[in-house]
Parts: structure tokens; C-alpha cells; sequence
């Protein structure tokens, strides 16, 4: 029992937790076990009674990625399987074929035409936008907010039928967000 709490207690950041259960065999949570309680039968104990601190109050899907080439100007179809009414926001990667576009955009007509782009590229082989935190950036540092609008990727629930302009490939990953409980 000792090592057991020690495991579960240990914990600085949170961790993934997955419950075995049929209707949420699909998600995962982030949490943190603050405060664990034995429960005996007579004098042994059998189980622990847990205080559960997650990071959100939705549950995560596992990890995707969906990629897609793109040429010049591509209509792409990406659906946010997410069951919660908040926007997903990705992490994206982009990949140039050859020479790197001197721009980039993304244009997400389900969702009033919003636009990320970005003008005036320096040159590069692959960058990535993680649009949950607001950052641009390769593994050459270069500088990627000259030209940028300023404006990052966010995908509404459903169907977002995007417009993306470029040389290469997108990928876009993440984990889907569902609500589990009443």
C-alpha cells in the first residue's frame, strides 16, 4: 500500500489518467492525486478512497494527426470530433516541398472566414504553430512573426472547411475535448 501511494502521490505535474470503464474507453484526463485515504476491511486495507484534481473540466481524446498535401490553394475538410462547445486549438505542423512558399494561410470559412497567415517567409524545411500557446517557431530559430496577422488557427465543433495556401504538407494533431459528465 505504501508503494502504491508513494506512486500515486509522487507527482509534481499532471498525469494522464484512464478509466476502464466501456463509455469512456475513448478519452483520458489530466490529473493530480492530491490526498489518498486507505479503506480497510477489518484490519486489511483493500483499497484507496482518492482526492482527483484535474486541469479542466472536460476529458481529452487520445492523441491524432491528420495530414494533408497541399498545392497552392487546397480546400480541406477537418472535423472537430469534439463533443464540448469550445474551439479546438491544435498544434500544426507545416512541411515545404522543396523551396519553402514565400507565404502561408489558413482560412477557416466555418468560422467566419478567420485567416492565419503568414507573408514573407524565411526559408525553411518545416515549421510548427502550437495555437494553444501562441507560438511559431523551427528548429533553426528563425524569425516567423515578421508578416504574421497575428491571428492563430482555431477549429469549431464539427465540420471546419478550411482554405489553405502553400507548398507542401499540413499536419494538424491534438487531442479532441468531450464533455463526460451530466
Amino acid at each position: 500500500m505504501e508503494e502504491l501511494s508513494l506512486w500515486l502521490l509522487g507527482h509534481q505535474d499532471y498525469q494522464w489518467l484512464s478509466i476502464d470503464q466501456p463509455d469512456l474507453e475513448h478519452c483520458q484526463f489530466r490529473c493530480l492525486i492530491t490526498q489518498l485515504t486507505p479503506i480497510h476491511h477489518g484490519w486489511l486495507p483493500y483499497a484507496f478512497e482518492a482526492v482527483v484534481r484535474c486541469d479542466c473540466p472536460y476529458a481529452y481524446g487520445y492523441p491524432f494527426e491528420y495530414t494533408e498535401t497541399v498545392n497552392g490553394e487546397t480546400s480541406i475538410l477537418f472535423r472537430n470530433d469534439g463533443s464540448c462547445h469550445e474551439y479546438l486549438r491544435p498544434k500544426i505542423t507545416f512541411t515545404a516541398n522543396g523551396s519553402s512558399p514565400e507565404s502561408v494561410s489558413i482560412v477557416n470559412n466555418s468560422d467566419g472566414g478567420r485567416e492565419f497567415k503568414i507573408e514573407n517567409l524565411p526559408s525553411y524545411s518545416e515549421f510548427y504553430v502550437d495555437c494553444n500557446n501562441g507560438m511559431i517557431y523551427d528548429n533553426e530559430n528563425h524569425d516567423f512573426y515578421q508578416g504574421f496577422n497575428m491571428t492563430f488557427p482555431r477549429f469549431v465543433q464539427g465540420d471546419n472547411e478550411l482554405v489553405v495556401t502553400g507548398d507542401g504538407s499540413i499536419m494538424i494533431s491534438g487531442r479532441f475535448l468531450y464533455n463526460v459528465a451530466g
